[in-house]
């Protein structure tokens, strides 16, 4: 089944006066005749004289645009303290800092999963998760990978990023730009109409497939909406499952784009958003639309790497996650996040 919910009954055809604000509308433009890309969504919401029409898949993305930016506020305060104060905290307090932060939004129900708060060779144990027996300092060097999630009254949210606390190594610098390169290529994608994800997990694989290194599992799963997290069965992954639906990609599955690499015994990457399946321009054509807003750490990322194209997607994403996040946290996570998505 699609992995975003769809509304039925007396939502079906809703119509809002115009002047109708939701609280997350403050920080953008009105809704009359609105691209909803500037909201975060691909579909439009449609002005007929002075009302606004939404219909039913249309109220769940909007729906779907109000949590993500709760989630990217708590996310975007979570980072600032683990950048600016990694010292203060370990594997276990960190986690527990960014529950805090996801609990005082407003819609949250509870975590989507137990969250992976990983430092150092910890890591590059994928599914690693800190218990008080393993818990372990942060310090001022080195890796942070954080992959953790929110069940809001509105769906779900899977985020990971990998964050340079302090000096890291060429090598983690290289492999961190590498694992974004892949993760890039796959959210630009534009592909016909009928393809699967396993049609297009080498894009995400490329940049490290081409130095002889890969990754031990898939790139991405689909997400349910305040259902699971892991939702089958649209995923990316070039392993073809026997027995299991290998369906075609459509208009509104929201699906993970998480690609890696593991360095066992010494450090980990994985660089995640959500991504929404949505018409391309082209007739027959399929897209993907970002969900996730939080910046990439710049600070493990080789610039030199990255091709124009790449280099235009980030600094294009990190503006929307500026011009979204920046109202709805506190001044000096303000200011910080100016810094963190100036342009490269």
């Amino acid at each position: 089944m699609l992995s975003i919910c769809r509304p039925a009954g007396p939502c079906r055809g809703a119509v809002f006066p115009a002047g109708l604000r939701h609280p997350f509308q403050n920080a953008l433009d009105g809704v009359r005749r609105t691209p909803c890309f500037e909201l975060g969504i691909g579909a439009h919401a449609v002005a007929k004289d002075r009302l606004v029409v939404f219909d039913a898949h249309d109220l769940h993305l909007v729906g779907r645009v109000v949590l993500d930016l709760q989630d990217g506020a708590a996310l975007c305060r979570f980072l600032y303290e683990m950048k600016t104060r990694p010292e203060a905290y370990t594997e276990l307090s960190a986690a527990a800092l960014l529950r805090r932060y996801r609990t005082e939004q407003a819609d949250f129900l509870e975590d989507s999963f137990e969250t992976i708060a990983a430092y150092g060779p910890h890591a590059a144990v994928v599914h690693y998760a800190p218990t008080p027996e393993t818990d372990v300092p942060l310090k001022a060097q080195g890796l942070l990978l954080v992959d953790s999630g929110g069940h809001y009254a509105r769906g779900t949210t899977d985020v990971t990023r990998t964050i340079a606390l302090g000096p890291i190594t060429d090598e983690e610098r290289r492999r961190s730009t590498q694992v974004l390169q892949g993760h890039i290529q796959l959210a630009m994608a534009q592909f016909p109409q009928g393809v699967m994800g396993e049609n297009l997990d080498a894009l995400a694989r490329g940049p490290l497939w081409r130095e002889g290194l890969d990754y031990d599992h898939g790139t991405g799963h689909g997400v349910g909406c305040v259902l699971s997290v892991h939702e089958a069965p649209p995923s990316f992954r070039w392993r073809i499952a026997e027995g299991l639906a290998h369906p075609a990609l459509e208009t509104g599955m929201v699906i993970s784009d998480e690609p890696g690499y593991y360095a066992a015994g010494r450090f980990g990457i994985r660089h995640e958003n959500l991504l929404l399946v949505q018409p391309a321009e082209a007739s027959g054509f399929l897209r993907f639309e970002t969900l996730t807003l939080a910046p990439f750490d710049r600070d493990a990322l080789d610039p030199a790497l990255l091709t124009a194209s790449e280099r235009d997607w980030l600094n294009g994403y990190h503006r929307r996650v500026y011009a979204q996040i920046a109202p709805l946290v506190p001044t000096e996570v303000r200011q910080w996040l100016r810094e963190v998505t100036a342009a490269l």
